[in-house]
């Protein structure tokens, strides 16, 4: 296998269920639902979530149970494999991709790092109205250009404060 060939997996938030007349996706961080028929259904069978696969697999598994032309089941497949990856239901495993999703899951890190010691510094300066403010900019940021999901890793891993109430 060509170690710089682009490898596809199925994503971590898809389900799917295949039968012979074809497959039905949930994107379940998306909450959307996909229809596959025919030859797409077809490419899809011959992915997995665990383990990648090359265009170059995909188009020998499907040459030795059918009959198409290699020509043109390697273009069939190529498109195929693209629309899925343009939908978010198979990732891609490129290294450019690798290097892209650490260096913004570091700098995502840094960043909260940051806000949380700017934050805790305001709040010992006793200016909370001003901390507020400066946490609401900083998660609207993330929203902005990290999307829902980095969104939701963040608020889900916030401390909360264990003080009662006051009563």
């Amino acid at each position: 296998m060509n170690s710089k060939a682009k490898s596809f997996t199925i994503s971590p938030h898809i389900s799917s269920h295949s039968t012979a007349d074809g497959t039905v996706v949930l994107d379940i961080e998306r909450g959307v639902f996909y229809s596959i028929v025919g030859f797409a259904s077809d490419v899809w069978s011959r992915l997995d979530h665990s383990e990648a696969r090359t265009l170059e697999d995909v188009m020998k598994s499907i040459a030795a149970n059918e009959e198409h032309h290699q020509r043109r089941t390697s273009a069939d497949v190529s498109r195929v494999l693209t629309r899925f990856a343009e939908k978010g239901i198979v990732t891609t495993n490129s290294l450019e991709r690798k290097v892209s999703t650490t260096f913004k899951s570091k700098l995502n890190g840094l960043l909260l790092f940051s806000a949380r010691v700017a934050i805790r510094s305001i709040l010992r300066l006793r200016f909370p109205t001003l901390a507020a403010l400066l946490n609401l900019t900083w998660l609207d940021l993330l929203l902005r250009h990290q999307g829902f999901a980095a969104f939701h890793a963040v608020v889900k891993n916030w401390p909360v404060n264990c003080y009662p109430s006051p009563g």
